[in-house]
């Protein structure tokens, strides 16, 4: 039984008229940590493409503040728990992604590459939510505009078409998810 399984089955907790409950606060930080230790896990031993999101929950779905502020916690959580600030970026959206998804909010995880001249690839990881960035800057839409295809409706993967190795040569879906 894996980790999202076991986590599926938590008791849903209702919100009170200050936001979350305290359990709801302990839910949301043991779910943080066994996502970051997840996405860590596969950094290391798989390394591409990308981890296996849960499933979305149909039982909960969030009104965008307490989502939000979700997203906050987890994004705070995350700053203190991993110390590879060059790889933040997809620890703290795949965190926020399952702890999202896991209370019936369908986010969706995006990887952006670009080709960055001998210095090398830079990549990125974000989130949407209906097609619309959500907790990230327009700046990344306008970098990663091109747009690659998907594993599964869950995790997307785009590129900048200005800055691609051999000029505007479009980088294949096999390379970017391995």
């Amino acid at each position: 039984m894996g980790v999202w399984s076991i986590l599926g089955k938590r008791k849903t907790m209702a919100t009170n008229d200050r936001g979350l409950g305290v359990g709801q606060y302990g839910a949301i930080v043991w779910e943080t940590v066994m996502a970051i230790a997840a996405a860590a896990r596969f950094r290391v031993f798989d390394g591409k493409g990308a981890p296996p999101l849960p499933e979305v929950a149909g039982e909960e779905v969030l009104d965008p503040p307490t989502a939000q502020k979700i997203a906050r916690l987890v994004g705070l959580i995350t700053r203190l728990l991993v110390i590879w600030r060059r790889r933040i970026c997809f620890y703290r959206s795949y965190a926020t992604a399952c702890v999202l998804r896991s209370r019936g909010v369908a986010v969706a995880l995006n990887f952006g590459y670009r080709w960055d001249g001998p210095a090398g690839a830079m990549a990125h990881c974000w989130m949407t939510l209906d097609g619309q960035l959500f907790r990230e800057t327009e700046e990344t839409a306008r970098i990663y505009s091109a747009y690659l295809g998907e594993k599964d409706p869950s995790v997307r993967f785009w590129t900048d078409p200005g800055n691609s190795p051999g000029g505007h040569e479009k980088l294949s879906k096999k390379e970017l998810a391995g």
